[in-house]
């Protein structure tokens, strides 16, 4: 079978290609949650599926979710030419210290093993390879999709996205500009 037939999940363990989005202001169960049930508006995604050691094809979608700070949900994102790769999504709360608020940030993962599996093994190497521009364009839709119902603070796309900061080159980023979520690409690729 292919890729386009079967995707399947991976152990929880994806941290390796990633949309990461700080939503705005102090954490909330409310605004969490919201952001979460807006991927699965998305036309492009599948899901969520609650079993994530069974492929997504083999059971039913979850629709009565419960949408739980810290609980990984699976989904399958289509991407151009109907490539199917699949994803764990979460929000985490990060408590720094008392007096700062806790912010919450939604985390969309995939593994190494997925874009292998999508792409061919290796995916075609050099530049802004085809892989990374289709999956980029995806997850930046899905990103202005999901600010458009949860207000977005600032976002990053890219291998292993870990703190956010506007001087990091290894990421691209998603900033809020006129009401909008803006892509803003590093200017070094591949």
């Amino acid at each position: 079978m292919t890729n386009k037939e079967r995707p399947s999940f991976g152990p929880d363990k994806y941290d390796w290609y990633q949309l990461v989005a700080d939503l705005e202001g102090s954490s909330s169960d409310a605004r969490a949650a919201l952001s979460l049930k807006a991927i699965w508006e998305h036309p492009m995604v599948l899901g969520p599926y609650r079993l994530l050691n069974q492929a997504p094809d083999s059971q039913p979608v979850w629709t009565d979710a419960p949408w739980e700070v810290g609980r990984t949900y699976g989904g399958v994102l289509v991407l151009p030419r109907q490539v199917r790769v699949t994803f764990h999504a979460k929000v985490l709360r990060f408590e720094h210290k008392p007096q700062v608020p806790a912010k919450d940030s939604l985390i969309l993962s995939f593994s190494p093993r997925e874009i292998d599996i999508a792409y061919g093994f290796p995916p075609d190497q050099g530049g802004y390879v085809t892989w990374q521009a289709e999956t980029d364009q995806s997850l930046v839709d899905l990103a202005q999709h999901v600010h458009r119902r949860v207000p977005i603070h600032l976002g990053g796309i890219g291998f292993e996205v870990h703190a956010l900061s506007l001087k990091d080159k290894h990421y691209d980023f998603l900033v809020p500009e006129g009401g909008e979520l803006r892509w803003r690409q590093r200017s070094k690729r591949g």
